[in-house]
């Protein structure tokens, strides 16, 4: 197909996938190839993030200096593996500030530099004719950058006054609400019938331990309710009471539960995800937006809030959908970070991986076996 970026967008293999996941590096390539990009792959290193990591800022200069000659012909950087791409965008800059020639050039390339995922799939233009596409483009997006968001959410709710308590799995999640209870002992709990309390199966349990009130209570002292997904710009829930329920929101102690995996990014991704929602027969006037206890200077809202994430084996599924490109480099740089904080062990692999790149077996020396340049 002809080329729609006529300037050369060069591959950042990045020591990973180099050294360890060569094939990574090829799918890469073909990948950028499908979507329009020309692309080359210069002659390179290590981009200097281990040696940043140990404290070894002027090596780590070097490096950076090395890579920086080395993509300056390019008009793009794709990188695979996020920390490296961090590393040119986040610390190039700063290493190189005390030389301004340098430290224009390391702007240069920071501004140049993308994560692979980013350029494969680039923010999807607007749909109005078919919102549930760009609901689910958008949704893909996030999740591309979920420890972000989740981080996000913890950041701003604990800044407001609410805790946030993670979860592994259902009867984690069981656990931790049981103790809260225990520990506001106010009173019993009412529960919301939200598929994702069903999914652990909170009201059972709780039952067994006489510790859910009866559903006639005009105001709970603890309600119990499951979000439809958070939103990470505010630190929000988006809750939706099931009918006859609506009065969980008045509960002096409100706990909500939320799988990791539904959450928006800005309230306007929020407002697209509601818009396609189906809406019950009060409409979206029901749909709450907690973010935390009451302040001081407000009349209404829980005293106590407490956001529990739930996992329950979402991460796998996620590693699994996102698993083919860079899930591979993420779990090779794991790897390389893990054994260099072991100086014999990190000294084996370099001295084992730098024969693996002499005798050919890397990516860069396959590139250059396959007529590439």
């Amino acid at each position: 197909m002809p080329s729609s970026h006529p300037h050369p967008t060069g591959l950042l293999v990045t020591c990973p996938v180099d050294l360890c996941c060569p094939e990574a590096g090829f799918t890469a390539a073909e990948k950028l190839r499908v979507k329009g990009h020309t692309v080359t792959v210069p002659a390179q290193g290590c981009c200097g993030r281990t040696m940043l990591e140990r404290g070894d800022r002027q090596g780590a200069a070097i490096l950076a200096r090395g890579m920086i000659n080395a993509f300056a012909g390019c008009a793009s950087i794709a990188v695979p593996h996020r920390a490296c791409a961090a590393m040119v965008r986040d610390h190039y800059p700063a290493l190189l500030s005390v030389d301004p020639v340098w430290a224009d050039r390391a702007r240069h390339m920071a501004a140049r530099c993308h994560d692979l995922a980013d350029l494969l799939a680039p923010h999807a233009e607007p749909c109005p004719d078919r919102p549930g596409l760009q609901v689910t483009r958008t949704r893909d997006r996030t999740l591309r950058h979920l420890d972000q968001h989740l981080r996000s959410v913890e950041a701003q709710l604990t800044e407001s006054g609410g805790r946030v308590h993670w979860a592994s799995d259902g009867p984690d999640a069981v656990s931790l609400i049981r103790q809260l209870c225990l520990d506001h002992g106010i009173g019993p709990a009412m529960l919301d019938h939200s598929p994702l309390l069903i999914e652990i199966g909170l009201e059972e349990a709780l039952a067994r331990d006489g510790m859910t009130g009866s559903g006639m209570m005009s105001v709970p002292l603890i309600g119990i309710s499951g979000a439809l997904f958070l939103v990470a710009e505010t630190g929000s829930a988006v809750i939706l009471p099931s009918d006859g329920k609506a009065h969980l929101l008045l509960a002096r102690c409100q706990i909500v539960v939320a799988a990791i995996d539904q959450i928006a990014a800005t309230l306007s991704d929020a407002g697209q995800i509601l818009q396609v929602l189906p809406q019950g027969s009060d409409g979206p006037s029901r749909v709450l937006f907690a973010t935390g206890p009451r302040a001081t200077d407000e009349a209404d809202g829980p005293d106590h809030f407490h956001l529990v994430l739930l996992d329950n084996g979402r991460t796998d599924l996620l590693d699994a959908s996102m698993a083919a490109l860079p899930g591979l480099a993420q779990r090779a740089g794991w790897i390389w970070r893990t054994l260099s904080r072991f100086p014999v062990l990190y000294r084996r692999a370099t001295s084992m991986l730098c024969r693996l790149q002499r005798r050919g077996g890397s990516f860069q020396a396959r590139w250059r076996d396959a007529g590439h340049g």
